[in-house]
């Protein structure tokens, strides 16, 4: 804050200017206070959490029980078109979780 008389730096605290020991005007003071208070004190928005934040933890897990059954429905012998749709899914999950983790760093 500046000293309304000879323009010097005041602390907001100060009724007198240090400098010039003019009276410094007190609704003037009173004010710049609250306005600091304010700005000290007021509670800011809190950052909200990514509601999807649980489910990408499981992308990876699912995607490995996914391609885990499929390697053995297809080494058994008994493969079909759903099983290399499960293949392709279970891969697409596990990349899916990998870029999600290092989006969030």
């Amino acid at each position: 804050m500046k000293c309304p008389y000879c323009g010097n730096d005041v602390d907001i605290n100060d009724e007198t200017c240090p400098y010039c020991f003019k009276k410094i005007d007190t609704e003037e003071n009173h004010n710049l206070r609250i306005q600091m208070l304010k700005e000290k004190y007021m509670e800011k928005p809190k950052p909200t959490k990514n509601k999807n934040s649980g489910s990408n933890k499981l992308l990876i897990p699912v995607g490995i029980l996914g391609l885990a059954a499929s390697f053995i429905k297809i080494f058994n012998g008994s493969s079909s078109f759903f099983d290399l749709f499960m293949l392709i899914l279970s891969f697409s999950l596990i990349i899916g979780g990998i870029k999600n983790k290092r989006r969030k760093g």
